[in-house]
This record gives structure tokens, sequence and C-alpha cells, in this order.
């Protein structure tokens, strides 16, 4: 696991989960991924639908503070938007 000083650092700690998705899905980084629906399910949020209204509704202020080289990530496939 990663530490910063003496406590783990939970984003080093998330970097190592492997990625199990095909590489031609792989777009978006799987961190990105995580740490977005590990932060909405912090806030409450249950469902995968919810995951990703919360991650949009948040979406500006992802932006001061973490960076999304290929874009803003899609939580699901299914709605087909590009918010």
């Amino acid at each position: 696991m990663t530490e910063t000083g003496n406590e783990l650092s939970l984003v080093g700690c998330m970097k190592e989960i492997p990625d199990p998705r095909a590489p031609y899905n792989q777009k978006h980084k799987f961190l990105d991924i995580i740490i977005i629906a590990v932060t909405a399910i912090l806030c409450g949020m249950d469902t995968w639908n919810e995951i990703e209204d919360w991650a949009y509704s948040k979406k500006n202020g992802w932006k001061h503070f973490w960076n999304f080289p290929a874009g803003f990530p899609p939580m699901t496939r299914s709605t087909g938007d590009s918010r």
C-alpha cells in the first residue's frame, strides 16, 4: 500500500485495484471512475443512477481538483447522452 507520511493514502490504495476492463474499453482512467463512485457512495448514493446523477451534478467542481485527460467519464453506458 502507498503511504503518505505515516498515513495510508486512499488514492494510493485505489491505484492498486486492477482494471478488469478490456483494453478497448479503457478510454478513461479506472482510478477516475473509482474515485467518483466511492465519493458518491460516501455522500449517500446507493444506485448507479444516483451515482451518475450525483457525479454529473458535481462535474464542474471535479475539474477544479482532478484531471480528466479523456473528458469526464460516463458512469453508465445505458443513457447514451453526452452530458
